[in-house]
């Protein structure tokens, strides 16, 4: 490996532990993504383009070879112009970084800028119906340890309009259920957090949940809100309820 593989590597493992954890002191979350878009973008290059892992480096990260990247995400993949989005600006993320650090590559970054932003056709999104959110909710069985919590789950996602992984995030000390009104802190991109109120019959849901999941005499603050049992401890919920 010359020198230019290795500062190709030495810049994307300095991006990921050093620059976002500590310069830019983006989330947990953020971070994840940007190293998934990177992960994909080498998996692209050594099994679409057929450059060996341990010769990949700036020089191939060409105009080109970004954009069939981006083009691959979309045919192979099925991502949409919002995702490919995303990727694209990570990656000029990452080169404008890469600059920094390398600055016989910091002209990549002004090839980054040339590839445009893809335009998307704005959809109307339709509401929910009562009748089909009424029949949504029947689906869990709330006589069952994991009927009540996916129920609880989907109320409470509905109700504070939050996603999927904020909800996954939350612990027990975001629940502000014994004032005025009732409300649940959820901390969103950026780490910012916002009070969310929500309705007396979430709370209901709410409190019949932590009774079965976290009981009072056991129950800590920074406990998960929504957890599963791995070899004994408690760790946050997938994405997939089960």
């Amino acid at each position: 490996m010359n020198s230019e593989q290795k500062a190709f590597f030495t810049a994307i493992r300095d991006f990921l532990v050093v620059y976002l954890p500590k310069q830019r002191c983006v989330s947990l979350n953020t971070i994840k993504s940007y190293r998934n878009t990177l992960n994909l973008f080498v998996d692209f290059m050594v099994g679409h383009k057929k450059i060996p892992l341990a010769k990949l480096s700036f020089i191939e990260c060409t105009y080109a070879n970004i954009s069939d990247f981006l083009d691959f995400l979309q045919s192979d993949r099925g991502c949409g112009s919002s995702t490919r989005n995303q990727r694209l600006f990570v990656l000029k993320s990452f080169f404008k970084y890469a600059g920094t650090r390398f600055p016989e590559w910091i002209s990549l970054s002004f090839e980054m800028e040339k590839i445009p932003v893809q335009k998307k056709a704005n959809k109307l999104i339709d509401i929910i119906s009562e009748d089909a959110l009424r029949c949504i909710l029947k689906q869990p069985d709330p006589n069952s340890k994991s009927g009540m919590r996916n129920l609880c789950f989907m109320v409470l996602i509905y109700d504070t309009a939050a996603r999927d992984r904020e909800m996954l995030d939350l612990t027990v000390g975001c629940l502000h259920l014994n004032q005025k009104h009732p409300a649940v802190m959820i901390t969103g991109k950026g780490n910012k957090t916002r009070m969310v109120p929500i309705m007396e019959k979430t709370k209901y849901h709410l409190e019949r949940y932590l009774s079965v999941f976290h009981p009072e005499e056991s129950r800590q603050n920074d406990d998960f809100l929504f957890y599963t049992t791995i070899h004994g401890c408690f760790e946050s919920l997938s994405l997939i309820l089960q």
